[in-house]
């Protein structure tokens, strides 16, 4: 399934996170995460409503001003949910991703319909 692919860069607590949108907007959403060391694209073509970030530092991200903590990971990905107006998304997380997945779950649990890792 095809479809066209948004690309955005916002601005969330202090730098500018990438993230690529794909799917009907309204429908369901899916916040992918990547492992450390690789970007969004690794998750390109799923056929959701997906919102693909690049975790900050990586891919077309910035880096955020240090200190860098597993909680600030998880607030950026809470932030970008906020910046896009999505409630409740599913969440796929891979390796440094899974961990970022674990602090949704245990701060953020009333903003996930799932979470994968």
């Amino acid at each position: 399934m095809s479809s066209t692919i948004e690309h955005k860069m916002l601005s969330v607590r202090g730098t500018e996170i990438a993230v690529a949108l794909q799917g009907p907007e309204g429908s369901s959403a899916v916040l992918l995460s990547h492992s450390i060391l690789a970007a969004g694209m690794m998750w390109d073509a799923q056929g959701w409503r997906v919102i693909n970030m690049d975790t900050c530092g990586h891919g077309a991200s910035k880096a955020s001003p240090a200190p860098y903590t597993m909680d600030g990971l998880v607030d950026d990905a809470v932030a970008v949910l906020d910046a896009l107006g999505v409630a409740k998304a599913h969440f796929v997380g891979l390796s440094l991703s899974g961990m970022i997945g674990f602090g949704l779950g245990v701060r953020h649990a009333s903003r996930l319909l799932s979470l994968c890792r």
